[in-house]
């Protein structure tokens, strides 16, 4: 796998490495992490953030009907079920603050 730079007509070169042939690529998901060829975490970001807000969108009524006023454990659900969602693969993306994140 090679990550092609975006820009300009694509040309066609085949790359290979000891004999096989290599793709060459814009993004690449590689367990659930997706790489990008700029080393930019953004679409990793954003796909995790609308993970989370489908979680969110399932489990915030079931919180609001079992546990009405008791905030505590709302927030024990979201700390329980949203956020493991929401923070896998944060370990790679450093120390920017994620806009995305902080409205979740």
């Amino acid at each position: 796998m090679r990550f092609r730079r975006g820009g300009g007509r694509t040309k066609k070169i085949r790359w290979f490495w000891k004999g096989k042939r290599i793709e060459e690529v814009k993004v690449f998901r590689y367990l659930e992490y997706i790489v990008q060829g700029n080393g930019g975490q953004e679409a990793q970001v954003r796909e995790r953030v609308e993970k989370a807000a489908g979680v969110i969108g399932q489990v915030w009524g079931i919180g609001k009907r079992r546990f009405k006023n008791d905030w505590e454990k709302r927030i024990n659900l979201f700390d329980k079920l949203v956020w493991p969602v929401l923070a896998f693969g944060a370990e790679i993306w450093g120390w920017k603050e994620r806009e995305g994140v902080e409205k979740i």
